[in-house]
């Protein structure tokens, strides 16, 4: 991507910020490097601080040229409808973007755009996930018009920062903070709005090709990545089924079972474990959910069955480790 030529920095400011994050211009403009997504994220709150911008992310997301996205920004730039868009953005992801969840969904009369990072311990990541919110919200703004920014319900993972107000005054609403994921919603009716500008002719020919490369990143991965990948998948479902992931995978479940332990040395429970561990510890300090919405958040059948593991894996109920985190925060 090369967006940041974009911004008002100097040559050595945006060198200064890229080169703390282990990259430089050659790499965020090659689009065959994958950076990792701790870089591009650390990068990006960076380029947050130095330009003092409060809406960096999401001006940026709103403003991408889809050129930037590769193969996926044409097929963007192609789609009839913004429902073929963010399906084709859903499903090809990975291609931008690994280590993270971009999931569309449709319920009743609303369609919804969820992302998060998978790694919890990537934090801050704030303009990341305006940036990409700010692209969806582009996005629909591209085949709906100006208008439809009134209809964006948004809810964003970080607390309230000096960006709130003015991020919510541009999208003339209130915004959600401390939620579970990155979302952004609309009335179901837009996804049939069409785009006046460009051909879509090609649109169904890139798509194939473009969910052929999406499938090479995908099983690129090692195989315990794709499985956290379902994991949290199945638990914003809310539930965790390893008869489910191992045939989203095209394996059986012995067969998942005898790949991680072979190949990695991990077992299924290991990575289900690990996986609830790191978000748990994180839903606990991070965000506003009740005990009960983070048990169901985890895929756990009751706040019970979630206080008791996350008592075992931490020494401290989540009660006394809530308390602790906010405390700590009152103080700095």
């Amino acid at each position: 991507m090369s967006f940041h030529r974009r911004l008002t920095l100097s040559e050595s400011q945006r060198a200064d910020v890229l080169g703390r994050n282990n990259l430089d211009d050659g790499r965020m403009e090659d689009e065959d490097d994958l950076i990792p997504l701790s870089d591009f994220v650390g990068a990006m709150e960076d380029l947050g601080r130095i330009t003092k911008d409060p809406m960096l992310g999401w001006r940026l997301g709103e403003t991408i040229d889809m050129a930037d996205l590769g193969e996926t920004g044409l097929a963007l730039s192609l789609a009839p409808t913004l429902g073929d868009a963010l399906t084709c953005l859903g499903d090809s992801f990975a291609t931008i973007q690994t280590s993270t969840y971009l999931r569309f969904q449709v319920e009743g009369d609303v369609a919804t755009i969820k992302y998060a990072v998978l790694d919890p311990t990537i934090w801050p990541r704030q303009q990341d996930a305006e940036l990409t919110l700010g692209l969806i919200a582009g996005l629909v703004r591209r085949f709906a018009g100006e208008d439809s920014q009134d209809s964006l319900t948004v809810e964003l993972e970080h607390d309230r920062t000096a960006g709130t107000r003015a991020l919510a005054s541009h999208l003339r609403r209130g915004i959600h903070h401390g939620a579970a994921l990155n979302s952004l919603s609309f009335p179901v009716a837009l996804l049939n709005q069409r785009q006046t500008d460009g051909p879509t002719t090609d649109f169904q020919a890139i798509s194939r090709h473009l969910e052929r490369n999406t499938q090479a990143v995908v099983t690129a991965q090692p195989l315990s990545a794709r499985v956290r990948l379902l994991l949290f998948q199945g638990m914003d479902d809310g539930a965790v089924d390893q008869e489910t992931i191992a045939k989203a995978l095209g394996m059986s479940p012995r067969g998942l079972r005898r790949h991680l332990v072979e190949d990695e040395g991990k077992t299924f429970q290991d990575i289900v474990d690990d996986t609830r561990k790191a978000l748990a510890s994180a839903y606990l300090t991070r965000t506003r959910l009740s005990l009960g919405e983070i048990a169901l958040h985890l895929g756990y059948s009751d706040q019970t069955a979630f206080t008791r593991a996350f008592t075992r894996w931490f020494g401290a109920s989540p009660r006394s480790v809530r308390r602790g985190a906010r405390e700590s925060m009152s103080t700095t």
